[in-house]
């Protein structure tokens, strides 16, 4: 029996899921998430229009962030390196 491919990919640098390097992107979209759902909140209690458009293009960074940080992590384990950055080498 040979070494694992996920341990061998992991002794090469290159992580086959988003993890710890993935991290600067993983918290930036978690954090337009949260202003997402506080102009949403904001934009339904002040029953106004500019909260909530605000909020859907937070939404719609959100999603982009979310997007790329997944395709990162299929490329990665595709390939077996890296093809689209997600933080710190």
């Amino acid at each position: 029996m040979g070494v694992p491919e996920a341990q061998r990919l992991r002794s090469d640098g290159v992580q086959p899921v988003p993890g710890i390097g993935a991290a600067p992107f993983v918290t930036f979209s978690v954090l337009l998430a949260v202003f997402v759902f506080v102009f949403l909140a904001l934009g339904a209690l002040l029953e106004q229009t500019g909260p909530t458009r605000v909020g859907g293009y937070f939404g719609l960074a959100a999603a982009a962030g979310a997007w790329y940080t997944s395709a990162a992590g299929v490329l990665s384990t595709t390939f077996g390196r890296v093809v689209l950055p997600t933080g710190p080498r």
